[in-house]
């Protein structure tokens, strides 16, 4: 949560009520939040161990977080357009609570079935 907190800051700030502003402004905050969202990606990709340092010295809570990291963090690379455009929705008035409906209608059936398994 931490890395995924620096976008949503981002962009947070970049929301004017001017629909005008908006426009202008969201090429600029869309390129900024895809090459955040991939720097971040990269460095953790890259280097897991390092950024899971910065939490712990356990060298084995440090090698059990690389694998999990990275599959947590592997979608992160596009991340960037998802903060931009919903914060832009937002910004624009056109909040869409039927992304947070989807949501839940997909993660709770989803969970539902793996819970049955663990029984």
């Amino acid at each position: 949560m931490f890395v995924m907190l620096l976008l949503p800051g981002l962009v947070q700030g970049a929301q004017p009520k001017n629909i005008d502003r908006v426009k202008k402004t969201f090429r600029l905050l869309l390129i900024s939040c895809v090459s955040g969202s991939f720097l971040i990606w990269l460095i953790c990709m890259i280097s897991p161990a390092a950024v899971s340092s910065i939490f712990t010295n356990d060298m084995d809570l440090i090698a059990y977080t690389n694998k999990s990291m990275r599959v947590y963090l592997a979608m992160l690379l596009i991340y960037g357009i998802q903060v931009a455009c919903q914060y832009s929705f937002v910004a624009l008035d056109q909040a869409e609570p039927i992304a947070d409906m989807i949501a839940v209608c997909t993660t709770g059936p989803m969970f539902y079935v793996y819970y049955r398994k663990l029984e």
